[in-house]
């Protein structure tokens, strides 16, 4: 739980710092507050209908995720050549579904649930092992660690183990935890769901 505090508020000043708003998007949330902002917030933010997952996962690893050619693991700094415009799944690496796809099965059904678990926003690729690794396991500091996983020379280093409270969880690699807590918060607005996992 202390990991996601941090996240947010990492991403609460890394939004304010380097993102380009469209002049007038937020227009409707001047002046409110609390449950008020949160609820004018899913309205702007929910106009996503894709159920197609393997459309999204196409346009992640063909275009979004795709630099110059590399797709590259989130977690362990993996890399796999594949061709931009390329829309199938590259070699070794899985969709990573940052708020988890048990989660998602637990509290959302029908449209909502096809919605979510397509919705590119908290999607990001990852090597298949570190991926299979995470599982369902919470994001949080870990005190003891079980695994590394990094691929790239140390740069982008992930953990399984336990957290000071000794339960099992997975802490993401520096250099994404920003993008991760902005995956999850998005997810929680938009979705109206909870991070007690």
């Amino acid at each position: 739980m202390k990991l996601i505090c941090i996240i947010c508020i990492t991403m609460f000043f890394s939004f304010f710092v380097f993102a380009e708003i469209p002049l007038g998007y937020y227009d409707s949330c001047n002046g409110l507050v609390e449950n008020a902002l949160r609820l004018e917030l899913k309205n702007i933010i929910s106009t996503n209908t894709n159920t197609s997952y393997t459309a999204s996962k196409g346009m992640m690893y063909s275009e979004i995720d795709n630099d110059n050619g590399i797709v590259t693991g989130v977690y362990s700094g993996f890399e796999v050549n594949h061709n931009f415009g390329n829309t199938s799944t590259p070699a070794n690496i899985d969709c990573e579904h940052s708020y988890c796809q048990s989660w998602i099965d637990e509290e959302l059904s029908g449209s909502e649930n096809s919605i979510a678990k397509a919705d590119i926003h908290h999607l990001f690729p990852a090597k298949s092992s570190v991926n299979i690794a995470r599982s369902n396991n919470p994001l949080d500091f870990v005190d003891e660690i079980s695994y590394t996983y990094t691929e790239d020379g140390g740069n982008t280093v992930s953990y399984l183990g336990t957290n000071a409270e000794l339960e099992a969880v997975f802490e993401p690699a520096d250099d994404h935890k920003g993008d991760v807590a902005r995956a999850l918060l998005y997810f929680v607005v938009r979705y109206e769901t909870n991070l007690s996992f």
